[in-house]
C-alpha cells in the first residue's frame, strides 16, 4: 500500500498502525521477508481503537476478567494491555494517564461493615429527612460518636528526598482510651471527653457533663448509633427525663454520622506519623485542636454555614 501511495489515514484505519510503525514493518519485510512480519516489532503504545476498547473494559471489575481482585491497579492494567494488545509500556506513568483519561482517580477504597445494607441506609434517609428538617429549625442538633485512641503509631505517606529513609519512633508500651465526641451541627462546635471504657455508666457521666458544660437549656435533638451503652435503660431514662429527642442511625452505617469526619480530621492532624509516649498529653492536644475549630459538616443535606456565625 505504501508503494502504491495509499493514503495513510486509510492504512491506519485498516491496520491500527501509526505511520512510523508501517515503515518499520515494511523495512522488516524487506530484510527478513514473511518471517519478519511474524517477528514484527512489539508496539510501544496503544492505538485509538485499542484505547476505546480498553475504556469499555475498565468499566468492568478485574474479577470479571479473571483477575483475583475487585479493584483496578497499575499492575493489573499493565498485564491486561500486554495480554490483550501485546503492548508493553516502559513507564507506569503512561498507565496512570490511561486511568486518568478514563476518569479514574487514585484513592483508598472506603471501608464498610460486612452487614452494611444500602437499602436500610436509604430507608433511614427517607424516613428521617423531613423529621430532621423540622427539628433543624428550632432545636439544637447534636451528633455523637466514640473513638478509641492508642499510643500505637499510625503512619501516612509523606514527601521525602530521594535516597533518604525517614523513620518514626514507636513505643512498646500499649495504652488506649475512649473518647466521646459531641458535634453541634448548628454551631460547628466540638466537645470531647475521655473515659477509660465505653459503657452505660461512662456514657451517662459524659452526657451529664456535656449538657452542664454547654449549658444547653433549649430543645435538643441527639443523633447517635445503636451501641448498647446508648440504648441501655439507664441512659434512655436520663434522656427522657431531660426531654432530649433521640434519633438512632441505622446499624453499620458510620458514614451517616458527621462526627466520623471530625475523627478522621483529628487522626490526620494529631495522630498520624506521631511518636506517642503518653496518652494524657496527646488527649489534651486532641481536645485543644478540635475545640478551637468549627466543623462545617452536615446531616443529610442540612447544615448551618458556621463560617458566617459570630
Amino acid at each position: 500500500m505504501i508503494n502504491r501511495k495509499a493514503d495513510f489515514d486509510f492504512i491506519q484505519e485498516i491496520t491500527d498502525y501509526q505511520k512510523s510503525q508501517v515503515y518499520q514493518i515494511r523495512s522488516l519485510y524487506e530484510l527478513q521477508g514473511i518471517q519478519g512480519l511474524h517477528n514484527k516489532i512489539k508496539r510501544q503504545f496503544l492505538t485509538k481503537h485499542n484505547l476505546l476498547e480498553l475504556g469499555k473494559t475498565l468499566k468492568q471489575a478485574p474479577r470479571e476478567l479473571g483477575y483475583e481482585s475487585d479493584f483496578w491497579t497499575v499492575n493489573i492494567l499493565d498485564d491486561l494491555i500486554q495480554t490483550r494488545f501485546k503492548v508493553k509500556y516502559k513507564s507506569k506513568t503512561s498507565l496512570r494517564l490511561i486511568f486518568k483519561k478514563n476518569h479514574f482517580s487514585f484513592h483508598k477504597p472506603e471501608q464498610k461493615y460486612a452487614k452494611y445494607d444500602p437499602e436500610k441506609v436509604e430507608l433511614w434517609k427517607q424516613t428521617h429527612r423531613q423529621v430532621i428538617k423540622e427539628y433543624f429549625e428550632n432545636y439544637t442538633i447534636i451528633t455523637e460518636d466514640e473513638a478509641i485512641i492508642k499510643n500505637t503509631t499510625t503512619t501516612q505517606a509523606i514527601w521525602a528526598e530521594v535516597g533518604t529513609k525517614p523513620y518514626i519512633k514507636i513505643t512498646a508500651k500499649k495504652e488506649n482510651k475512649s473518647l466521646y465526641g459531641f458535634l453541634n451541627l448548628k454551631t460547628g462546635a466540638e466537645t470531647i471527653y475521655d473515659q477509660e471504657r465505653q459503657n452505660s455508666q461512662s456514657t451517662l457521666q459524659v452526657l451529664q457533663q456535656h449538657f452542664q458544660d454547654t449549658d444547653i437549656n433549649q430543645k435538643t435533638l441527639l443523633l447517635w448509633d445503636n451501641a448498647p451503652w446508648h440504648t441501655s435503660a439507664l441512659v434512655t431514662k436520663w434522656l427522657e427525663d431531660k426531654g432530649i429527642k433521640v434519633i438512632n442511625y441505622t446499624p453499620y452505617s458510620p458514614e451517616l454520622n458527621p462526627q466520623e469526619h471530625v475523627w478522621k480530621e483529628m487522626r490526620r492532624n494529631c495522630l498520624h506519623n506521631k511518636y506517642i509516649t503518653d496518652l494524657e498529653p496527646k488527649i489534651q492536644e486532641i481536645k485543644d485542636y478540635t475545640q478551637n475549630r468549627k466543623f462545617n459538616y452536615k446531616i443529610l443535606e442540612f447544615r448551618t454555614n458556621v463560617d458566617n456565625l459570630v
